[in-house]
């Protein structure tokens, strides 16, 4: 297979996995933010802020502090300690995707926690519930704007916090998605799946959403083989897993047709390297 075969079917691999449009807009922009050193420099800035209020405050307890971890060949063994010393006796939770950021080397060295205050937290839960009474009433677009105000209240840049809160945030991101898929808006439905996943790697419902929305609507059909199969081999529930069984039956025919016309309009392709390759960064 030539070099310039190679390099469009790497082109095209946001065709058929989220990490080419998720990347960049992926819950609040989390990658770009995570990339930006003006993103470090605003955090401290306004940790300095708070200390100069009044608030007592120490850095060691507002910051999740990865320096030791960044570029360490003890990756692994030193975030466990990070998980068990520090984040949950705290019962604090960190989105997946710094925890990728990290394993790439590309993550901050620290990163403010975000504690969404008792007064704005009930507004959160008060439009979480007025949310799902609108989706109960399969009145799913009034839902959509009220888990979208359930958001004011909540940070952009809320990647570590309090673990009850940042479940309530995967639980209004995956919602929003269920509606978008009762919509037939595949493409929405496909990226607020994302951002839950960006959150919460292990959320089956966001998974299972995502896969739905591949499957109906959108050409992402490795990404939605991706996410059926971590559900399988994964710690999925039952009823999970036979929804997964049924919807990769389905998804073998469409991968099969898939493959039928790349074969027909890449005969010197290699059917079996190009999936592989889109497979590397779907998540």
């Amino acid at each position: 297979m030539s070099e310039s075969r190679i390099d469009e079917d790497l082109m095209a691999q946001d065709q058929r996995c989220w990490d080419g449009n998720w990347l960049v807009d992926g819950y609040n922009g989390m990658f770009i933010k995570l990339n930006n050193e003006d993103f470090m420099e605003a955090q401290l800035a306004e940790f300095q802020r708070d200390q100069e209020s009044g608030r007592i405050l120490k850095q060691a307890d507002e910051f999740l502090i990865l320096d030791h971890i960044i570029g360490s060949d003890r990756l692994e063994e030193n975030w466990a300690k990070i998980q068990l010393e520090f984040l949950r006796p705290r019962n604090l939770h960190v989105a997946d995707g710094v925890v990728r950021r990290v394993a790439e080397g590309n993550c901050p060295h620290r990163l403010r926690i975000r504690r969404i205050p008792k007064d704005e937290w009930i507004k959160v839960l008060e439009f979480k519930q007025e949310g799902n009474t609108a989706f109960g009433a399969k009145n799913h677009e009034k839902a959509i704007g009220l888990y979208k105000e359930a958001f004011i209240y909540i940070p952009g840049d809320m990647f570590v916090g309090p673990k009850e809160q940042m479940d309530q945030i995967v639980n209004l991101l995956s919602n929003q998605a269920e509606c978008y898929l009762r919509l037939k808006m595949y493409q929405d439905a496909g990226k607020l799946a994302t951002d839950a996943l960006l959150l919460d790697n292990g959320h089956e419902k966001s998974r299972m959403r995502r896969v739905k929305a591949n499957i109906a609507g959108t050409s992402y059909l490795v990404q939605a083989q991706v996410d059926l199969e971590e559900i399988l081999n994964k710690t999925g529930t039952a009823a999970g897993v036979k929804e997964a069984k049924d919807y990769l039956n389905q998804l073998k025919e469409l991968l099969e047709n898939e493959k039928k016309t790349y074969r027909q309009n890449t005969p010197d392709g290699d059917w079996e390297l190009f999936v592989d390759r889109m497979r590397a960064p779907c998540w």
